[in-house]
């Protein structure tokens, strides 16, 4: 009897200083001066993002446009971001003691406008219906708008006759007519969404550029392999599309 005592006594001493211990180490690792630090990196690029917990850091993909693994992150100072931007970190991954959760310590951050989109010519002739013409860019009136990183920027012209895809934050759908060489859009519906400050300013250069509202302009275009010029001679604007 008298050894059982003891040993329980002793489990339960040991208890508590593991509580003791994780409590301890959880308040360090959640300090953001501790020197209890993992992982050092980078140029990492990140999502910041308003979710249901707060906002957290996303890990992006800025060649294949895909989110991978989401974290807390503390950092020294406040952040002038907007929601959903994409920013290139240097900083560290710190495992956390109560939950074994990584978290960020952002150390040093800058805002990434566009991602670079790697374009290779494809030793292949594509046609323009049924194909994800991705945007590489829009020149009008001698400015050059690239695709927001945090959007998608893209369309399908399909075989029976409508055209749907994304500007960047909001989606576009409506109905063209082609000939070999032409086309004009008609009966354009916009999604409403309010995205960066950037991808407001990128979504009305390309309402303009296609004169999608307007509904009457011709615009010309031309397939080079896997890249497609479209150029409004009213609004003086080319937009360049490519695939892959």
């Amino acid at each position: 009897m008298k050894s059982y005592i003891g040993s329980l006594l002793i489990i339960v001493i040991l208890c508590s200083l593991i509580i003791i211990s994780c409590e301890k180490n959880e308040s360090i690792c959640n300090d953001c001066t501790t020197k209890n630090r993992q992982s050092e990196f980078k140029g990492l690029y990140f999502r910041y993002l308003l979710t249901p917990y707060g906002m957290r850091l996303i890990q992006y993909d800025s060649t294949t446009l895909k989110s991978m693994n989401t974290y807390p992150f503390c950092t020294v100072g406040s952040l002038s971001i907007e929601n959903s931007k994409i920013i290139k970190v240097d900083g560290r991954i710190v495992k956390a003691c109560a939950d074994d959760n990584d978290f960020i310590q952002l150390e040093k951050y800058e805002i990434v406008e566009n991602c670079t989109r790697e374009i290779l010519e494809l030793n292949q002739q594509f046609t323009l219906l049924d194909v994800k013409w991705k945007v590489a860019y829009i020149q009008t009136n001698g400015v050059t708008y690239k695709p927001p990183c945090e959007g998608y920027s893209e369309l399908i012209f399909h075989t029976d006759g409508n055209f749907d895809g994304f500007m960047s934050k909001n989606f576009i759908a409506g109905s063209f007519t082609h000939t070999t060489n032409s086309i004009s859009f008609s009966n354009a519906g916009l999604g409403l969404f309010i995205g960066t400050e950037t991808q407001v300013i990128f979504e009305r250069a390309f309402i303009d550029a296609l004169s999608l509202m307007s509904g009457s302009s011709i615009l010309n275009y031309n397939i080079n392999k896997n890249q497609l010029y479209v150029t409004n001679p009213i609004a003086n604007s080319t937009i360049k599309f490519y695939t892959k």
